[in-house]
């Protein structure tokens, strides 16, 4: 059986994605080059960034069809994340919302990656 260990995000600029999402995981790349950064999680998977332009073999389009889902400890902690990464001037692509799952806002990155906050269903 395989099972994925890593997600590769394409971006257009490697040095600039790494510095935000330094800030966003709260820790540095284990690998870190002008066009790549990688990532491993505290969970042992491995999240990389890779410039568009050296991806080989080359990528013909990219398409937003997947979002990358942080959870957060409660609804107070997402409001607070909502409010931080508004004030970092990410566009919001869906504002703090209860839904039937949990409480969750999409934020995008400077690529239009979907990055989806939220909580757990509270019991």
């Amino acid at each position: 059986m395989m099972s994925p260990n890593l997600l590769m995000l394409y971006v257009e600029n490697a040095e600039q994605s790494t510095a935000f999402y330094n800030h966003l995981l709260g820790k540095t790349p284990v690998q870190a080059s002008e066009n790549f950064s990688m990532y491993v999680l505290d969970s042992g998977f491995a999240f990389g960034l890779w410039s568009k332009k050296d991806v080989k073999p080359a990528i013909q389009t990219i398409s937003v069809g997947t979002e990358i889902a942080f959870a957060m400890a409660d609804n107070d902690a997402v409001n607070a994340k909502f409010e931080e990464l508004k004030a970092q001037g990410l566009e919001v692509a869906q504002a703090v919302e209860d839904m039937d799952f949990s409480r969750t806002f999409v934020v995008l990155d400077a690529d239009g990656h979907r990055l989806r906050i939220y909580s757990p269903m509270q019991s």
